[in-house]
């Protein structure tokens, strides 16, 4: 997210602990949501989970990461799909 947001640069001291906030709560409902048998098989299930994402993105109000929700929240989605099984232990 940062790379995508900030150029991979620095996150602004003000919206660091809000980034931090957000991405733990990506991740408490990616590990919450994968886990079901075939999830990555249910296209509607993965569209579900992305509109989620990137609703929590929005929400989040950080101007630099809400510029570029959606991408954010399809390059989350699929970063989840590659690393499965990490985040289901």
């Amino acid at each position: 997210m940062q790379q995508l947001a900030f150029n991979g640069g620095e996150v602004p001291a003000e919206h660091r602990q809000s980034l931090k906030e957000l991405m733990a709560e990506i991740v408490q409902r990616l590990q919450d949501t994968i886990g079901v048998i075939d999830f990555w098989k249910k296209p509607i299930e993965v569209k579900k989970l992305r509109g989620a994402i990137d609703t929590e993105i929005l929400l989040a109000d950080i101007p630099q990461v809400t510029a570029k929700h959606e991408r954010i929240a399809v390059e989350i989605v699929r970063l989840a799909e590659r690393r499965h099984k990490e985040l289901t232990r």
